[in-house]
């Protein structure tokens, strides 16, 4: 609808109003209209008017435009063999399931996939180490900060070690703090321990250099219970 307000106020005058523009600026009104024809008055006649510029002033709105929060997405491999067990260490605020990973032939243990991993590995394939648990965790990870093994360096003898599997759950204390570098051999390590039932820790220190860490921090903890 166009919102025409028509007006016949006798055969000889016929106002017509229009609507305010609503962009602001000039409308025109017809103010009066002298039909063509002395016939009686026909609103549908053919007319001519005079026309009276009448001014509106502009109106003006100021719109906040408020800018979409931008939302960072960052895909990170999710673990997909979770094993049934659980670490706790209090000390450093390490609560966590385990998730199964490998150890290549040439020695080489495929890292855990997440920041907040802790990695569990086989070692059924070396009958000497049965007694001995192997578990791995980052120290920072990229885009993320301090991981799920930051504070291991902070382990005393003596603290308390927590490892929860179905049968129930095992205590264990720290008995070794230590640091070698990049190129030692794990399995040394390992068979160095004690007869008791004994978990290792190990996770990045050093020097990051070349995308790399110069160091493993190594924990070991004997079984107390």
């Amino acid at each position: 609808m166009l919102g025409l307000v028509i007006q016949i106020l006798s055969p000889k005058k016929v106002v017509i109003q229009y609507p305010a523009s609503a962009e602001g600026g000039s409308v025109e009104s017809l103010s009066s209209i002298t039909p063509t024809s002395t016939d009686p008055p026909n609103p549908f006649a053919t007319a001519t008017a005079t026309l009276t510029p009448i001014s509106i002033p502009d109106r003006t709105e100021t719109i906040t435009v408020r800018e979409p929060e931008k939302v960072v997405a960052t895909e990170i491999a999710i673990p997909t063999s979770v094993s049934d067990e659980h670490l706790v260490i209090e000390k450093i605020g390490v609560d966590s399931e385990t998730t199964h990973r490998e150890i290549a032939k040439n020695g080489v243990m495929e890292d855990p996939a997440v920041p907040l991993e802790v990695s569990s590995y086989e070692l059924t394939d070396y009958p000497e180490l049965e007694n001995q648990r192997l578990f791995a965790g980052h120290y920072d990870y990229a885009g993320f900060g301090p991981a799920i093994f930051h504070r291991l360096g902070e382990l005393k003898r003596g603290d308390l070690i927590k490892l929860a599997e179905p049968e129930g759950e095992k205590h264990f204390i720290v008995i070794s703090n230590e640091v070698f570098p990049i190129t030692f051999n794990v399995y040394q390590i390992l068979n160095r321990s004690t007869w008791l039932e004994t978990i290792n820790l190990i996770t990045c220190d050093g020097t990051f250099v070349a995308n790399n860490y110069t160091e493993r921090r190594f924990i070991q903890a004997v079984r107390v219970d």
